[in-house]
């Protein structure tokens, strides 16, 4: 009768570990797909300048050269046709906002499985967002386009954006 106890002691603290996990993946998830829309919205009520968005994103993700045939302006188009779009069926991008000397801020999101141990040998997929907001800044005279966000929140969220980043410049550099 004692272990019957113990058992049933250890299955809830069990049971009760496995929530906490995956409210911690809920309040995550709401937040961070908050983020990305709170940011948009700011943007358009220009709660939010451009420039202090850009100046927060200051961590360089990724410096790619530019072939000398680069066009900015095809750049431009390319990058402009994104917005509203799925890359990579992981990123959805929500709003592209230009300046007038080549720097552009991307605001988008990535939705990634990820699995919760629901019981000792099951576990559950679901659906994780990281907001991914990506300043990037083409520098015609180095021949540089260079790809910046803020600190990521993990690993996961870092090889994100360096994805993003990736995706962004092969399908602009055509």
């Amino acid at each position: 009768m004692e272990n019957f106890v113990v058992y049933k002691v250890i299955g809830v603290l069990i049971l009760a570990g496995i929530g906490i996990m995956w409210l911690s993946v809920q309040i995550s998830n709401s937040s961070a797909k908050n983020a990305s829309k709170k940011v948009v919205d700011n943007l358009k009520t220009r709660k939010l300048s451009f420039e202090s968005l850009a100046e927060s994103l200051g961590m360089n993700i990724r410096v790619k050269a530019l072939n000398n045939s680069f066009n900015i302006n095809l750049f431009n188009s390319h990058l402009s046709n994104l917005n509203g779009k799925k890359l990579l069926d992981k990123f959805t991008i929500y709003w592209i906002e230009k300046s007038s000397d080549n720097k552009t801020i991307v605001i988008g999101e990535a939705l990634v499985k990820e699995f919760i141990p629901t019981s000792e040998s099951y576990s559950k997929e679901v659906d994780k967002f990281y907001p991914c907001w990506v300043f990037i800044n083409i520098d015609e005279l180095t021949k540089e386009i260079t790809f910046k966000s803020s600190f990521p929140s993990d690993k996961e969220h870092q090889y994100l954006l360096e994805d993003l980043s990736d995706a962004i410049y092969e399908q602009c550099i055509k």
